[in-house]
């Protein structure tokens, strides 16, 4: 039988994202899909104490279409994700929080966290200042 190809979501946009930026080490949590529609997703980044946070705004803007159950379910992912924060945060974690429902804004959203540009090969030379 065909297969229809998913549309690439959220979570492949991030994931070769952070790949291409030299981060092996990922971890993905915590994915809340409300029927085949990514909401929520984390990615964390071990080496950098790091949370990438992911929200659709559109599948959480049409959660009002799903009836009661999916938004309960989205209420109570969000009162937890928000301890998590919290701890992660009080442990020197830090959250990088991305909104977008394309992948182009995606991308645009990680670019403007500079840690995520970060290439470990890259920096780990020390960097000579000229002094004048």
């Amino acid at each position: 039988g065909q297969t229809v190809p998913r549309e690439p979501d959220g979570i492949e946009t991030i994931r070769q994202y952070l790949q291409a930026k030299g981060h092996a080490v990922v971890n993905m949590n915590r994915v809340l899909r409300i029927g085949n529609t990514l909401v929520s997703v984390e990615f964390f980044l071990k080496d950098q104490n790091l949370i990438i946070k992911y929200w659709n705004p559109d599948a959480i803007e049409s959660l009002s279409a799903k009836g009661s159950s999916a938004q309960r379910a989205y209420e109570k992912y969000v009162q937890n994700w928000a301890q998590v924060a919290a701890k992660h945060e009080q442990n020197g974690g830090r959250i990088c929080d991305v909104q977008a429902s394309d992948a182009q804004t995606i991308v645009a959203a990680l670019d403007s966290y500079p840690e995520l540009n970060t290439n470990p090969e890259e920096t780990s030379e020390p960097v000579m200042y000229a002094k004048d």
